[in-house]
C-alpha cells in the first residue's frame, strides 16, 4: 500500500543496531506516516505511553495493532527488531495487551487510534484501557499512535481507499500493491492539501477527492463502488448510505 518509494530498503549500521525500540519506530513512522501531518487542532497522536524501564532484549518486537491489510505496509524489520501484527483491532484493548504481553520480546505496541485522546486527571485499574496501559508501562512496553498521520501521509489509508476505487474502475498501468500518489493527475487528490509536506509526501493532505473518470475514464455505480471498498478492505459486509438526490428525488 506504500508508494514504492517509501519501501526501499533500510540499511543497518552499527549505529542503528544500538538504538532503542522508541528510536528504530520513531524514525520508520516519520519515513511513512510524519505526525506533522496529524490533524493537531483536536487529534492526539506519538508517544502515548513511555516506558521507564524499556525492553531490552536482545530480539524485540513490535506489535501492529492496525487494520490486516493496511497493517502489512507497517511491518519494517530494523535490525533485531521484529514487526508483528496482533489484531485487526485498531485500539488497544485488553485482548490486544494480553496478546502483546504474553511475548517477553514485545517493547512497543504501535496503534491506529490513541488510547488517550482528551486529558486525564488520573490514571488507575479501575478503567480498562487505563489499565492495560499501566500494565505496558510496568512490563517494559511503550505505546505509540499514528492516527491521521496515516490517513493524510502519502501512501496511506486515504491513499489506500482511493486506489481500491480507482482499481474497481479500472485505472491503466498500477502495478501490483502499487498506490495513486495523490496530486499527479490520476484521479486522487487531497481535499486540502498540505502546505509544507515533508520530504516525500508532496501532494498529501486532509482527506481524498477520487475523480474515476480522470484516472480510468469511467465511474462506478452504487452497488460496484460497495464492492470496491469491501474487496479493498477485505470485508464480508459494508453498509452504504443512498446519496440526498436519491433519498429525496
Amino acid at each position: 500500500m506504500l508508494l514504492r518509494s517509501l519501501l526501499k530498503p533500510i540499511k543497518i549500521s552499527t549505529t542503528i543496531r544500538s538504538m532503542s525500540t522508541l528510536t528504530h519506530l520513531g524514525q520508520a513512522i516519520e519515513r511513512l506516516t510524519p505526525l506533522s501531518l496529524a490533524e493537531s487542532s483536536w487529534d492526539n497522536v506519538g508517544l502515548m505511553i513511555e516506558a521507564p524501564k524499556p525492553n531490552q532484549l536482545p530480539k524485540r518486537s513490535i506489535t501492529v495493532c492496525i487494520d490486516r491489510k493496511f497493517s502489512l505496509f507497517f511491518l519494517f524489520p530494523l535490525s533485531s527488531l521484529e514487526a508483528k501484527s496482533c489484531s485487526s483491532q485498531l485500539i488497544v484493548t485488553r485482548p490486544v495487551v494480553e496478546a502483546a504481553l504474553a511475548k517477553e520480546s514485545t517493547s512497543a505496541i504501535l496503534t491506529y487510534h490513541p488510547p488517550i485522546f482528551s486529558g486525564l486527571k488520573s490514571i488507575t485499574m479501575s478503567n480498562s484501557i487505563q489499565r492495560s496501559l499501566l500494565e505496558c508501562a510496568t512490563k517494559g512496553v511503550s505505546v505509540y499512535t499514528i492516527h491521521t498521520a496515516a490517513d493524510n501521509a502519502v501512501g496511506g489509508v486515504n491513499d489506500y481507499m482511493g486506489t481500491g476505487l480507482l482499481r474497481a474502475a479500472g485505472i491503466d498501468g498500477l502495478g501490483e500493491g502499487e498506490l495513486v500518489r495523490p496530486g499527479q493527475g490520476r484521479g486522487l487528490r487531497a481535499l486540502k492539501e498540505h502546505s509544507n509536506p515533508p520530504k516525500g509526501h508532496e501532494g498529501c493532505g486532509g482527506g481524498r477527492i477520487v475523480d474515476l473518470r480522470e484516472g480510468a475514464g469511467k465511474g462506478l455505480g452504487r452497488e460496484e463502488m460497495v464492492n470496491a471498498v469491501k474487496e479493498t478492505l477485505g470485508l464480508k459486509h459494508c453498509q452504504s448510505l443512498p446519496s440526498l438526490s436519491i433519498l429525496n428525488p
